[in-house]
């Protein structure tokens, strides 16, 4: 792999990309460069570097509009070169809540269009590694009795760290530029998402009827929303996504673990007094012949019945 730069190499996803890479060919950039990697930089560092490069790795955001700004400028410099350019931008960017977050990334997605060479990745919410954003916020929550959820059948893509970093690797090795890839498992409702993290309470959610105003409303007053909140407005508000152009990563593994873990949380919800530890062998035995999607599909009185079927497997095992 030839020489790579990584800007903004200390947070999550670049220090994850940058340890995945691993390889003496890596320089990393960042705005609070860590004294103990000797191939770390400051950001500004790399106006002078970047001739050096086959490709430039730019994870690099914020969400202050003073250092938007400042990384918008640094980011159309980076473009204005030969080198090939990838973004890692966000699939929240399919969403009608308009954070700041959002706005960053589409104005970074349209500078990297003036590139020559470039790659646009849109992960979905990405879980795997160490509780952050939207998942720190889930895993706070996880151990309440009732939660209201607007937007709970908002669907989004979710993926997981590994299978992110193994397809980087991949688009980077293919060498097919001025493409958008929009990286995902599966797409889950944000319900789904939430049992994924663990929660077994009730879940109440807003009617679609409501959600239109009410993330008119949140758009109104945006600048007075906390990061966190934005994270989950941001999935709320996502549209439709039947028709997206797709870059789906089958994977058994991780869709065994969606349904282990999604159909537990929920019989639990249903069954409170269940022996959790044979309940989860259970589904997990389970999970080799069943299908995620069809599980999902679900719906009412048919997944009342399904989680029936299931209780009475465990008490034909006591």
């Amino acid at each position: 792999m030839n020489n790579i730069a990584i800007v903004g190499a200390n947070g999550n996803l670049g220090r994850c990309l940058s340890n995945y890479l691993n390889n003496n060919n890596i320089t990393e950039y960042s705005s609070s460069p860590n004294n103990l990697i000797s191939n770390q930089y400051l950001l500004d560092k790399i106006h002078n570097d970047i001739k050096k490069y086959h490709l430039i790795i730019f994870l690099c955001y914020s969400t202050d509009s003073n250092e938007q700004k400042k990384i918008e400028i640094l980011f159309k410099k980076i473009c204005l070169s030969s080198q090939a350019v990838m973004l890692i931008s966000t699939f929240t960017i399919y969403s009608s809540y308009q954070s700041r977050y959002n706005r960053h990334k589409s104005k970074l997605e349209n500078i990297i269009k003036t590139s020559k060479k470039w790659y646009i990745v849109r992960p979905g919410l990405v879980h795997g590694l160490r509780k952050t954003g939207i998942n720190k916020l889930i895993h706070k929550l996880r151990k309440l009795p009732f939660i209201l959820l607007p937007g709970g059948n908002s669907r989004t893509g979710v993926v997981h760290i590994e299978i992110f970093l193994r397809r980087i690797k991949e688009i980077i090795e293919e060498n097919k530029f001025n493409n958008i890839y929009n990286i995902y498992n599966e797409k889950l409702t944000l319900i789904e998402i939430f049992r994924l993290n663990g929660f077994r309470g009730k879940i109440s959610f807003f009617s679609k009827t409501y959600l239109k105003p009410f993330l008119s409303i949140c758009n109104l007053v945006s600048f007075l929303i906390p990061a966190i909140f934005e994270s989950y407005l941001n999935l709320v508000g996502m549209k439709n996504l039947e028709n997206l152009n797709e870059d789906v990563v089958i994977n058994q593994k991780c869709n065994r673990k969606y349904f282990t873990k999604i159909v537990f949380y929920d019989h639990i919800h249903i069954f409170k007094k269940t022996n959790k530890i044979k309940l989860y062998n259970l589904i997990k035995n389970l999970s080799t012949s069943s299908q995620l999607k069809d599980y999902l599909s679900l719906k009412g009185s048919n997944k009342l019945l399904y989680h029936f079927k299931i209780h009475e497997l465990l008490s034909l095992g006591n």
